[in-house]
């Protein structure tokens, strides 16, 4: 499944930046969507713990998680610019303070993985990047990376499809202002 939402409600945006919001948004959560599913699909392809998995594989698998949480991240930062900053909705404000304690987790992995090089200390090196079936697991922290962690995202998405669209014909601006 990938949405196509955007392009239906983006006159209901308040302004040309939140229609740009909204349209990069959709895009960062279908990123996401087809980052799980990589993932699945690199898990299904593992013969199971011990010697001989395929390295390749195995990278493939931990850069997939990685682009996973870069994806995830981009939304939710997306979700919070259309909420706090471009579009001005009580109703989109209220879904991303309801939302930004469990989009943090997956923000912290991204860091994590994106500033891998200041990792590279003692309290990380026993766990520079593990998988327990549907957690990835870093320096001792767990982030979840099951269908349930990728439907909190899913669901603030067709929450903020469903508030624009709820929103009268015409309510934003035209495309041309600001």
């Amino acid at each position: 499944m990938m949405y196509n939402e955007a392009l239906n409600i983006i006159r209901k945006a308040h302004s040309f930046k939140a229609s740009a919001a909204l349209l990069t948004l959709e895009r960062y959560v279908n990123g996401t969507m087809i980052q799980w599913n990589r993932i699945q699909s690199d898990k299904r392809a593992l013969p199971g713990p011990g010697p001989g998995v395929d390295q390749t594989l195995m990278l493939t698998l931990f850069l997939d998680i990685h682009f996973y949480f870069v994806c995830y991240d981009k939304a939710q930062n997306l979700l919070k610019y259309l909420a706090e900053e471009t579009d001005g909705d009580a109703k989109l404000n209220n879904l991303w303070q309801t939302l930004r304690h469990k989009f943090k987790p997956f923000n912290d992995a991204r860091n994590h993985l994106e500033h891998i090089e200041n990792r590279i200390r003692r309290r990380y090196l026993s766990d520079f990047g593990n998988l327990e079936n549907d957690t990835f697991t870093f320096g001792g922290e767990r982030f979840d990376i099951s269908a349930s962690g990728l439907q909190i995202l899913t669901d603030a998405y067709e929450q903020v499809v469903a508030i624009l669209r709820a929103r009268p014909k015409n309510y934003g601006t035209s495309p041309n202002s600001g």
